[in-house]
């Protein structure tokens, strides 16, 4: 079973931590939630599923471990 990741915020830090990702057998990214207009352009046909609430988020069930990268620091939730 994959674990299944979810980032909140998508600025520089948030980007490396995607794409550590495709090393990874045991969990993948399911989501991320942000306003940026970069996100939006860059996943538009991609397979992740994007928000543009935390709060949405965090209320989906599947995803197991979410990753806050916002304000400058990075957390694990």
């Amino acid at each position: 079973m994959k674990l299944n990741w979810g980032i909140l915020g998508y600025g520089k830090i948030a980007k490396v931590f995607e794409d550590s990702f495709k090393d990874i057998s045991s969990s993948q990214l399911f989501s991320i939630a942000s306003n940026s207009k970069i996100l939006k352009a860059k996943l538009k046909n991609n397979v992740i599923q994007t928000y543009t609430s935390y709060e949405e988020l965090l209320k989906n069930k599947i995803i197991d471990i979410v990753y806050i990268a916002k304000i400058g620091r990075a957390h694990v939730w």
